[in-house]
């Protein structure tokens, strides 16, 4: 994963607050499902080294990236 996404504005997950920049988000795996999944990557979320999931998606929660396991869950406020 990479960060840097080019998206504008703040993370509305308000356990983040994160540019969106430095976000990646990743489509939901199930098929034909268009949610996206929402992974905070700065590292930088009380858990040092970690990834921390901003949203998913509501109607497949285990349809997230591969690794999503290892990523801290904040709050979640819904599909993208």
């Amino acid at each position: 994963m990479t960060a840097s996404s080019g998206q504008s504005g703040v993370c509305s997950n308000a356990k983040c607050g994160h540019w969106n920049n430095e976000h990646n988000s990743y489509k939901c795996k199930e098929t034909n499902c268009r949610k996206r999944w929402k992974v905070c990557q700065t590292g930088d979320h009380g858990v040092s080294g970690k990834y921390a999931l901003c949203a998913k998606c509501p109607d497949h929660p285990a349809g997230g990236p591969d690794g999503f396991d290892d990523i801290i869950k904040l709050i979640f406020i819904g599909a993208l």
